[in-house]
């Protein structure tokens, strides 16, 4: 046998016994160091108004942290429930939909914006704020809650 074949040999022997294949590993929050472990409505939340001084949608910027301090993007399921005068509504992302998830996050500010039409409109600014509250919940299943108000923009 020469010696570039006994050499090929001991090449393709060698590959046979590497596993080639690429495995995934889960990259939930328990797992992944850069996971999210912590998420709160950030100050930049706000109500909009766009036709005069009606107010017409809602705005809630949820910020998500790893164990380090730094904002991070997440999967999972979260839910923005608004208490909105005389009517209360509650909207379902699932962040776990690559689409919906590239949707909602905004790059400039690094947070997921949610932004929430108030039908009917708001005629007038509430006395009271609006209260928001949303609720994530990550692959591990254990939910984190945070509450915000959101107050009308001064004129």
């Amino acid at each position: 046998m020469s010696a570039t074949r006994r050499f090929m040999l001991v090449i393709i022997t060698i590959l046979m016994g590497c596993d080639q294949s690429f495995q995934r590993g889960t990259v939930g929050v328990t797992t992944y160091p850069y996971g999210p472990v912590s998420c709160a409505i950030h100050g930049l939340s706000r109500l909009e108004c766009k036709t005069g001084s009606t107010i017409d949608a809602a705005v809630v910027c949820v910020e998500f942290k790893d164990m380090d301090g730094q904002t991070t993007r997440a999967d999972g399921l979260i839910s923005v429930e608004f208490g909105v005068p005389d009517r209360r509504t509650e909207k379902f992302y699932d962040l776990n939909d690559r689409a919906i998830n590239r949707e909602c996050w905004n790059k400039t500010i690094r947070m997921y914006e949610f932004k929430h039409a108030l039908v009917p409109p708001l005629a007038t600014a509430p006395e009271d704020e609006i209260c928001v509250r949303i609720t994530w919940t990550p692959i591990d299943g254990k939910a984190i809650t945070s509450e915000w108000v959101l107050k009308a923009p001064v004129r």
